[in-house]
């Protein structure tokens, strides 16, 4: 619980800084690196104790589903923050090769 209280700490800083400097995409990125973070530490458990905090009476089936999918995802996010403070060293084609993968394995995941 601590854990996911520190990341939501840095969630609202990374996004201040992005909404007080918008052409800084990367604290943008790291925010919603975070934010996916905090989802999937919140139903990793497998009590789900912390999800039933906020969505009481929630299908277990679901909530087992959703840290799959925030890995899934947090490759392709965690590739566009480094893309984004490291443009030259991280290529475009790689980019977009880690969104179709993302893309696949949630319809995977969720099929």
């Amino acid at each position: 619980m601590f854990f996911v209280g520190s990341l939501l700490i840095m969630t609202v800083y990374h996004f201040a800084i992005y909404f007080l400097k918008k052409r800084d995409v990367s604290s943008l990125y790291f925010g919603f690196g975070c934010i996916v973070l905090i989802t999937a530490f919140m139903t990793l458990d497998s009590s789900d104790w912390l999800i039933n905090l906020f969505v009481p009476n929630s299908d277990p089936a679901i909530i087992s589903n959703i840290p799959i999918v925030a890995y899934a995802v947090l490759a392709s996010v965690l590739y566009r923050f480094y893309r984004s403070i490291y443009q030259v060293e991280f290529i475009a084609f790689v980019q977009h090769v880690c969104d179709i993968k993302s893309i696949v394995f949630v319809f995977i995941i969720l099929t």
